[in-house]
């Protein structure tokens, strides 16, 4: 009869089958799982700080997109359009950039000469009153009030992309590095920014294209303003006859019409007989006269015309020129 049994092997077999006894699956019920451990379905991994997602990765994460949605032959598209656009950004930023700065040098030369024309004013002199002016007719020709600011910062962008001085003209750069300024613009602000910054100096380049024809609308805004700025008022002759020496003087009062700036002002008159001799020149200056507001009586006329006075009673009193002497915003 044969015995039945089991041999080592099945033995060995049985064993490594056989599930852990209940302590053991009790203990390993209680283990808790290592940190950052999880199964597929498990909550999120545990995690340290988050690390910032750098330019590389957002590169490489829209070319992995580009790559699964569009193929090899979709990125290299893709990167050929994205090298296209940079390149043309950099080139009209190298182009319009140094465009504009040469065409606001020039608005800049013609509205002086043109605000000079006036007798009324110097430029120089009266720096701010006629940049104040200047920035109106900018606006005038078209340039929003954005825009002409950024004419205005021109040379400081310049400087900032390069990192070198810029003199009075532009052409101490060579072509070459002009070439280059787009591409470092890009370094500096992006794509984008640059982009914009270009569209934004064609628009500069094409407001003050012929100057020359344009500036007519700026004396037309010049002279509306200054010689609207002031009234001269001429009082009658004053002439003090009980005494052999008397006083005598042409009463002249002026008001400020301006809105913005205190102004002094130079008023230059001349005496005419009533036959049209001339009988003289003289000028008054007033003190620095608030918005809105009118001078004391300045007297001219008030020497040397003593022989002169019986013709100086009949004369007539004109005024040839005014000078805005100085100015200040109020």
């Amino acid at each position: 009869m044969k015995m039945e049994g089991t041999s080592v092997l099945d033995q060995h077999k049985k064993s490594k089958a056989a599930p852990a006894n209940a302590a053991q699956q009790s203990v390993l019920a209680q283990k808790p799982a290592h940190a950052g451990e999880q199964s597929v379905l498990g909550a999120a991994k545990a995690a340290g700080p988050k690390k910032p997602i750098t330019f590389y990765k957002k590169a490489w994460f829209w070319i992995t997109i580009a790559v699964v949605l569009l193929g090899t032959g979709g990125l290299v598209t893709f990167l050929v359009i994205n090298n296209n656009i940079r390149a043309e950004a950099a080139e009209n930023f190298s182009k319009y950039v140094s465009e504009a700065y040469d065409a606001v040098n020039d608005f800049n030369s013609e509205y002086k000469s043109a605000f000079n024309d006036f007798d009324i004013a110097s430029y120089y002199s009266n720096q701010e009153l006629a940049d104040s002016l200047r920035d109106k007719c900018a606006i005038k020709l078209g340039l929003t009030d954005e825009e002409y600011k950024i004419s205005n910062e021109i040379d400081k962008t310049i400087e900032d992309i390069t990192g070198k001085e810029l003199n009075s003209f532009i052409n101490i750069f060579k072509k070459s590095e002009i070439a280059e300024w787009g591409n470092m613009a890009i370094e500096k602000y992006g794509v984008g920014e640059t982009k914009k910054m270009a569209d934004t100096y064609k628009k500069i380049v094409e407001t003050y294209k012929d100057v020359d024809d344009k500036i007519d609308a700026c004396e037309d805004a010049i002279g509306e303003e200054l010689k609207g700025s002031y009234t001269v008022t001429l009082g009658d002759f004053y002439i003090e006859d009980d005494s052999s020496w008397p006083d005598y003087y042409l009463p002249v009062s002026v008001k400020n019409n301006n809105k913005d700036f205190k102004i002094k002002f130079r008023i230059e008159l001349e005496a005419y007989d009533t036959d049209g001799t001339r009988l003289g020149t003289d000028y008054i200056y007033t003190e620095l006269i608030e918005p809105g507001k009118t001078s004391k009586d300045n007297e001219a006329f008030d020497g040397g015309y003593l022989s002169r006075l019986e013709k100086m009673k009949t004369a007539k009193f004109k005024v040839t020129k005014v000078t805005v002497n100085s100015s200040e915003k109020k």
